[in-house]
């Protein structure tokens, strides 16, 4: 579980982006070189906004994306609205940005969370126009 923001890095695991990278790494490598058939599923969280540092550049999260799949070698990467305040609109511009970094959306995922009621409304535009067709979900809340 990373994070694109650094304050939210500092606060939940104690570390800078840049550290949290190079702790993941070490269990990533060992995990590939003990079992290389085990794939690696990434979450990055504060993909829209952070409770400690606001509004995030999708710049950012693009980067943070880019890096935790070439570096950490994650075969998924859900990308996660932690506090749910996203829009359609954060979200088309978020997406837009990982996708020019990635080439690509096809191993993506996405998790909304429904503070403000925008989650279906941010699914539906990671669906329709992205292809995005990994949602992450709960029952009740609990998930």
């Amino acid at each position: 579980f990373g994070a694109a923001s650094e304050e939210f890095s500092q606060r939940n695991i104690n570390c800078s982006i840049d550290e949290s990278m190079e702790r993941f790494r070490k269990v990533t490598n060992a995990v590939k070189q003990a079992h290389p058939e085990i794939k690696i599923r990434g979450y990055l969280s504060c993909v829209i906004a952070c409770p400690y540092q606001g509004p995030i550049d999708p710049k950012q999260v693009a980067s943070v994306a880019e890096r935790m799949m070439d570096e950490l070698s994650c075969h998924e990467l859900s990308l996660g609205d932690t506090i749910g305040v996203g829009t359609p609109a954060q979200t088309v511009k978020m997406l837009d940005a990982v996708r020019s970094a990635l080439g690509t959306t096809d191993n993506l995922a996405v998790h909304f969370h429904d503070t403000y009621g925008q989650a279906l409304a941010n699914i539906l535009v990671a669906l329709d126009k992205f292809g995005i067709e990994i949602i992450d979900s709960s029952v009740a809340g609990l998930g």
